[in-house]
């Protein structure tokens, strides 16, 4: 069992700061949705405005879903909560998972994307609950750093491991950081990038689950070249008669999607 050591004085505080943040954004989502809704708002009578914020409070409110979401996973996680169990999942299945997170984050940006996961890399055995945060952590956290560019995503196989590869090409980490942005609510020093946004518990959450499932998640970086995050997979055993077996004792402790 993998435990998490967070200082509790420090866990309030973030918390505490986070909840405000999210209140006051609900305060603003819901001043502004007034405002759409009323037959005399000003923002009907301005269409090409209001479709603007409407966006705006779409993009909002997803950001703080994800909030409540990232602290509620991280409570979850640490306290061991029961995924769904443990599955052999294919390459072209573990292909769909990456590409569709990235493309979502990426979404408009003149970032490259690039996929090259082959379908005759080994199935492997995972909590696809736990699969699907870590590839929306991982993803995010490409995407955030990386305005324009590239992202690619290639995964190989070696002994009883898959690992899955996830290059960017942002603004980079600097080497006395490559573990600590592992540590929660922890963030990298990019106060100066102008990219702030995030609870920094995502990379915390990612790792964990990751381990849970018997792999690891690690970084290799430098300021100004971008940056690899490497997650690696136990495979699935072959069954008897073909294809990919279940483990027979998977581990039980995360959360679900």
């Amino acid at each position: 069992m993998f435990s998490l050591h967070v200082d509790t004085a420090r866990t309030w505080r973030g918390g505490q700061n986070q909840v405000l943040l999210t209140v006051n954004g609900l305060r603003e989502i819901g001043h502004r949705t007034a405002l759409v809704a009323h037959p005399d708002g000003e923002l009907l009578a301005r269409a090409a405005e209001g479709l603007d914020r409407l966006a705006a409070i779409h993009r909002n409110a997803a950001m703080l879903l994800h909030l409540v979401e990232g602290f509620l996973r991280l409570a979850d996680a640490d306290a061991g909560s029961h995924g769904s169990g443990t599955t052999a999942l294919a390459s072209d299945a573990l292909r769909t998972e990456m590409a569709r997170w990235a493309e979502y984050f990426i979404a408009a940006r003149p970032v490259e994307l690039t996929i090259r996961i082959g379908a005759d890399l080994p199935a492997v055995l995972v909590d696809e609950a736990k699969l699907r945060i870590i590839a929306m952590n991982l993803l995010s956290n490409a995407a955030k750093f990386t305005q324009t560019g590239s992202i690619a995503i290639s995964a190989d196989s070696e002994d009883a491991l898959v690992r899955v590869a996830v290059r960017d090409t942002g603004i980079g980490i600097a080497r006395d950081h490559l573990e600590r942005i592992f540590e929660p609510f922890y963030q990298a020093g990019h106060g100066d990038s102008g990219y702030s946004e995030g609870t920094g518990v995502g990379l915390t959450i990612a790792r964990k689950l990751a381990r849970q499932m018997g792999g690891d998640i690690t970084v290799e970086s430098e300021p100004g070249t971008g940056a690899t995050f490497f997650l690696t997979l136990p495979r699935a055993r072959p069954a008897a008669h073909g294809g990919a077996g279940t483990d027979e004792s998977p581990p039980h402790a995360a959360v679900g999607a």
